[in-house]
């Protein structure tokens, strides 16, 4: 019996690891300022914008400087969508937890 307040059965495996990687190759590369969202069993929806960084992407070079493109771009997002995700998987005093170390520079160790 289903009413207003019911809610749909999830398949897990839509959510097992495997799913979510076969999901993410699946998709399309995002180009610097295009969206990438990904729905997960129609229980959450991730998007991502790809930041356009003031400098271009190099495509050859050392190691060194590929890998600094893509942790300057990391981070460029981070702030969007980083306490936005410990929301969803922290109560409220771990959340506190977290902002106040960051805010007072300690180092903090993550398990799951």
């Amino acid at each position: 019996a289903g009413g207003a307040g019911a809610t749909e059965s999830v398949n897990p495996e839509l959510l097992s690891p495997l799913a979510v990687v076969e999901t993410l190759y699946d998709t399309p590369l995002v180009h610097p300022g295009d969206c990438l969202q990904l729905s997960f069993g129609g229980i959450s929806t991730l998007a991502y914008w790809r930041p356009c960084l003031p400098r271009r992407w190099p495509i050859l070079g050392p190691p060194a400087t590929l890998t600094a493109y893509a942790e300057e771009e990391m981070t460029a997002e981070c702030g969007r969508w980083g306490v936005a995700a410990l929301i969803r998987v922290l109560p409220l005093e771990g959340v506190l937890g977290v902002l106040t170390a960051a805010l007072l520079e300690r180092q903090g160790v993550f398990f799951s």
